[in-house]
């Protein structure tokens, strides 16, 4: 009798029980409605396609154990055995991770998630401090320790390499077996396997995402976006130039060009806050908003105020690039840590501040190791960080270091002293209470009158804000003090739309001592890369601008255009158009708040936008591995 299907049929169904387990966690988790059948006869495919290619490689070195010596078949057998033992420890791991990353970002785990494989073990405290998420996970691990038990057992008693006297019999086996295998890697189909595109069949994107597979994600997003929508280099920068209305010559940076500032500067400090996490949907500033901050709607009200501002990507690393250096997001690359770009020069507004004289500080609430903060911004004109390393160890409050409450007011004692040495400053302070996962800090006075823990942290971190505001208007530094304010990106609420708009959605506020702004609402769609030339324009000085921003006060954009990973999102202030990685596109119209796909009908506005975009983006692709991203004097 042959023994030795039986271990492999046993690994292919302790595969096929991991993706049913992580399926139906997603339902439970993150599904509220009636869900098509599609879903799960899709994802059964998916499921059937990843267990058969996870099988395939112990299935290949089995086959080489009958061409050895016997000796070497126990050496084969004991590398089978391990392999699958990893290959299904690999899976669980994914399957852990893959819960948390989808309710954060709207999508199944992806190599995004390598983006903070330096930070591990931060990583794996965030996903373990999500309280909803600990039963499924705490069922996967002592499955984990189950499965390595099972697969030993099954080993020693199943996984048996037929001796010469059984090739008769082994080899119709071997092939009926390997027929079973193949087709498995197809799904159940026999014109071709499923794909990506088969998943959006629906305009619901919770849907899409239940159908897919995590380990089908993972290795189908090591292939890149591609961004190559113009067959030359050339002429993304002669489009991206003619879009950015730069007329003269600029040798070896084709994107720089001179902003003239008629007004002489003052040089005014300046203090830019990032927000975490503040989505425009957290506030009361747009119909629908759940007026949490109601601070911060108050500042938006009486100052400069972009109510269409959208974040270069959906995560802070994206937004700090783009709001210091007014680059957008290359999808899916971390522009802090990406071998490509980490060790570069940018010339955004650190260097351009340090220029005339600005000290410039950055203060977060974590280790500075975080996101390769403490290698790339000392590179690229930051003085000084103000990181966990700074704090003392009882203001820690959660995975993520201190409060914003903390933060701020250390920051405004740095500032304070900086004031007093007679030169100005620039700092960055990047918050983080409304971090996921969301708790209450313990150092604090304030009472939430909300039940919610999230729209607690979000009353929580406008207290935090006005605290800083209040105390700062003591200062005799303040009224020669810009502040912008910006989300570093959104939070994933649910939308009608696949790619969920309060994810990029967030408040722009420039608060400056020139009351021309006073009480000034500007409702075209900007960017947040605009911030840089937005700044240099408020604080008076002409530059040199290498970014790929643009003066949202004197030029506005025909289009703007922002990252969700696997999603390109370009957008004006009437249409949506959803490019995914994969394929698919889909264009909403705005106005009417509908999911109907209106993509047939406007195609040659669909051909302007992504022209508009991918000019840009091919561009910015073409200054980091050219290294031509701004040091150009």
């Amino acid at each position: 009798m042959q023994r030795w299907p039986l271990y492999f049929l046993f690994v292919f169904t302790l595969l096929m029980l991991l993706f049913t387990l992580s399926r139906i966690a997603f339902y439970f988790l993150f599904i509220t409605t009636d869900v098509p059948s599609q879903v799960f006869t899709l994802g059964f495919d998916f499921d059937i396609m990843a267990a058969s290619y996870l099988c395939l490689p112990p299935f290949l070195i089995f086959i080489l154990t009958m061409l050895v010596s016997e000796r070497k078949k126990n050496i084969l057998r004991i590398v089978i055995h391990a392999l699958t033992v990893f290959t299904c420890l690999s899976v669980i791991l994914l399957l852990i991770a893959d819960l948390p990353w989808f309710d954060f970002f709207h999508s199944r785990i992806t190599t995004s998630a390598l983006l903070w494989v330096q930070d591990f073990g931060q990583s794996l405290r965030f996903i373990f401090s999500v309280n909803k998420f600990i039963p499924f996970m705490i069922v996967l691990i002592l499955l984990s320790a189950l499965i390595v038990f099972l697969l030993g057992k099954v080993r020693n008693k199943y996984l048996i390499v037929p001796g010469k006297n059984q090739l008769r019999i082994t080899i119709p086996v071997l092939l009926v077996f390997s027929a079973i295998l193949f087709y498995g890697m197809r799904g159940t189909r026999v014109k071709r396997p499923p794909g990506m595109k088969d998943a959006f069949f629906s305009n619901n994107g919770t849907f899409n995402q239940m159908s897919l597979n995590p380990v089908f994600t993972w290795f189908d997003s090591f292939s890149l976006f591609k961004i190559n929508f113009f067959e030359d280099d050339s002429l993304a920068i002669h489009t991206a130039r003619q879009q950015l209305e730069i007329n003269d010559s600029s040798g070896n940076f084709p994107i720089a060009r001179k902003e003239f500032n008629e007004s002489k500067s003052q040089k005014p400090n300046i203090i830019l806050i990032l927000m975490e996490g503040m989505s425009m949907d957290m506030t009361g500033l747009i119909p629908g908003g759940r007026n949490l901050t109601p601070f911060l709607d108050s500042l938006a009200d009486e100052n400069l105020f972009f109510s269409q501002c959208y974040s270069a990507g959906i995560h802070t690393c994206n937004g700090v690039f783009a709001a210091l250096y007014g680059m957008p997001a290359l999808m899916a690359k971390h522009p802090f840590a990406d071998i490509s770009s980490q060790s570069l020069h940018f010339y955004g507004l650190p260097q351009l501040l340090k220029e005339h004289g600005y000290y410039n500080s950055y203060f977060i609430a974590h280790y500075e190791e975080f996101d390769n903060n403490g290698y790339f911004l000392p590179r690229n004109g930051i003085d000084k960080i103000y990181s966990q390393k700074d704090y003392p160890a009882s203001e820690t409050e959660n995975v993520w270091g201190v409060s914003d409450e903390f933060l701020l007011s250390f920051a405004l004692q740095n500032i304070d002293s900086l004031s007093r040495i007679k030169q100005p400053f620039f700092s960055t302070i990047l918050t983080i209470s409304t971090h996921p996962p969301q708790s209450m800090p313990s150092h604090t006075a304030f009472k939430a009158s909300a039940n919610d823990v999230i729209d607690q942290v979000y009353q929580y971190a406008d207290y935090a804000l006005a605290e800083f505001f209040n105390m700062a208007k003591s200062k005799s530094w303040y009224k020669n003090t810009l502040f912008i304010l910006a989300g570093d990106h959104g939070i994933n609420l649910p939308s009608v739309y696949e790619a969920p708009l309060s994810h990029n959605h967030i408040p722009l506020i420039a608060i400056t001592a020139d009351t021309m702004y006073s009480h000034t609402r500007i409702d075209y769609p900007v960017m947040q890369t605009d911030i840089v030339p937005l700044t240099m324009q408020l604080a008076g000085f002409s530059f040199l601008n290498y970014t790929l921003a643009a003066n949202p006060l004197h030029s506005p954009r025909p289009y703007i255009y922002f990252s969700q990973d696997n999603r390109l999102c370009i957008m004006d202030s009437r249409l949506l158009l959803v490019i995914n990685k994969y394929g698919s596109e889909v264009m909403y119209n705005l106005s009417s708040g509908k999911s109907t796909n209106i993509l047939q009908s406007h195609q040659a506005d669909a051909l302007r936008m992504k022209q508009y975009a991918y000019a840009m983006l091919q561009t910015l692709q073409w200054m980091i591995s050219e290294k031509k991203t701004g040091i150009g004097k």
